[in-house]
């Protein structure tokens, strides 16, 4: 079963309670991954922290009721050689309901356009920042990204309508829609400015 991966040791999770699970990946899956997750006082979100992504870059956050919305999501690679991610997710699942947030270096590339100096782990490290996020302006730049996106999007058959770097969910390692995209596009930075290279 799936019981093993990461999981190991932690509460059990409480009835209805709300889960946020997402896949990280770089194009690869990121297995073994170390995911923090705080919310906007620095409070951490995840009742079963702390969590490792599992086979296919896979984790899953039981939400503790008291978290407050918006949650950082940063992940680091304890044993290899990937950067540092981040995501942010902004309407996180509340109730009983499940919701999807991805960490990959797109969304990293986004968070960063929307943090302090453009430095998106600044955020991981000052609550204060992440409580004055205009979220606004964060889904304008997603939006933004897909449509530089869009045509590699329609190459791996994915539909840029309803596509969003941090909801959508997919399959780390399956070399399939969303994931098929991560693999020819390298964000890099120039002048601090980020740039969306298709290596097709």
């Amino acid at each position: 079963g799936r019981g093993g991966e990461g999981g190991g040791g932690g509460p059990a999770e409480p009835a209805g309670a709300a889960v946020l699970t997402g896949t990280v990946a770089t194009g690869a899956a990121l297995v073994g991954g170390t995911v923090t997750i705080t919310d906007r006082t620095g409070a951490a979100v995840c009742a079963n922290a702390p969590l490792t992504t599992g086979a296919a870059g896979e984790y899953s956050c039981t939400v503790s009721a008291t978290a407050q919305a918006p949650f950082v999501i940063a992940v680091g690679d304890p044993a290899g050689p990937a950067a540092p991610m981040v995501s942010l997710a902004t309407a996180p699942p509340a109730g009983a309901q499940t919701g999807t947030a991805n960490v990959s270096p797109l969304t990293t590339a986004i968070v960063a356009q929307v943090a302090p100096n453009s430095d998106a782990f600044a955020l991981a490290a000052d609550p204060a920042r992440v409580a004055a996020l205009d979220l606004g302006n964060f889904d304008a730049v997603k939006r933004n990204v897909v449509a530089q996106l869009a045509a590699v999007l329609a190459s791996v058959g994915v539909d840029a309508q309803s596509f969003d770097p941090v909801t959508t969910p997919f399959t780390g390692g399956s070399n399939r829609g969303v994931d098929a995209m991560l693999d020819p596009v390298r964000v890099t930075f120039e002048d601090g400015r980020q740039v969306l290279t298709n290596l097709l």
